[in-house]
């Protein structure tokens, strides 16, 4: 697929152009948008405010997910909390 862009969280699809995704820095350089949730709330989360305080280096996805073990809605004090990674807009492969 020429000209075609995929993103992939902590691994690649075959066939296609495609990023790795797996770090906190990893998000912020590729320009990520990343949401917290919880049953009744979300918000965009700061990057640059997450990587002070864990680090670019610490990797954001697994089961359980690791980031959202650390957060807490900040509205209603929710800890089951779930993590939405958006793409960036506007980028071509």
């Amino acid at each position: 697929m020429t000209g075609s862009h995929s993103w992939r969280i902590g691994g690649k699809l075959a066939g296609m152009k495609s990023t790795t995704i797996a770090t906190l820095g990893d998000l912020r350089d590729g320009h990520y948008t990343v949401y917290a949730h919880c049953s009744r709330h979300s918000t965009m989360l700061d990057l640059d405010a997450l990587i002070d305080r864990l680090g670019a280096g610490f990797v954001f996805y697994g089961n359980p997910n690791p980031l959202a073990a650390r957060l807490r809605c900040e509205r209603c004090g929710d800890r089951a909390m779930g993590i939405v990674v958006s793409p960036p807009h506007g980028r071509v492969g």
